[in-house]
């Protein structure tokens, strides 16, 4: 489960802490401009935009969770057909 929820998660994280760097060194560049203002409204939109670009590349990963939540719940419950 773990490597799975690494899978959806490290591009998003990436797309985010790319953002963060940039605003970093553009801070650094420039420490006049109040980069907070813009910085934060910008790193949740970039997020935002990596989950929805990253949406339909999920969908396989998202599967074999589903149907692996559902033989372990079969095993916990004892059902069988």
């Amino acid at each position: 489960m773990f490597a799975d929820a690494m899978r959806i998660a490290v591009p998003i994280l990436s797309v985010v802490l790319l953002t963060n760097i940039a605003f970093g060194v553009a801070t650094r560049a420039a420490p006049q401009l109040n980069l907070f203002a813009v910085g934060f409204p910008a790193t949740i939109v970039m997020g935002f935009g990596a989950m929805w670009l990253t949406l339909t590349y999920c969908g396989p990963v998202f599967e074999k969770v589903l149907e692996a939540s559902a033989h372990m719940i079969e095993a916990i419950l004892r059902v069988r057909p």
